[in-house]
């Protein structure tokens, strides 16, 4: 999940911009959804984020499960639309 904290007296090119591993608990609405980080009671420790925080965990072998207990596997597929989100435009020697 992308971070939005400041730290005071470290510059943000050395800080870590993201965080995790997280587990989507519940798709809310096409937009957002509902995490709690691995090894976490997702009853207490819940964050509800929009999509964009947001990005594929890269697969480590030290991670046993990325569901907790009592989780069932969701399998719901949802659909992102385009529509009205910012594009990066990216011009020569610049993005």
């Amino acid at each position: 999940m992308k971070s939005m904290t400041q730290v005071p007296g470290i510059p943000s090119k050395f800080k870590y911009d993201w965080t995790g591993p997280f587990i989507v608990i519940e798709t809310l609405s096409p937009t957002t959804c509902r995490v709690a980080r691995v090894g976490e009671n997702p009853e207490t420790q819940s964050q509800i984020v929009h999509y964009n925080r947001l990005k594929p965990a890269a697969h480590n072998d030290g991670i046993v499960s990325s569901r907790p207990p009592g989780i069932p596997c969701v399998a719901e597929e949802v659909e992102v639309h385009t529509e009205g989100l910012r594009t990066a435009l990216s011009r020569e020697g610049a993005v």
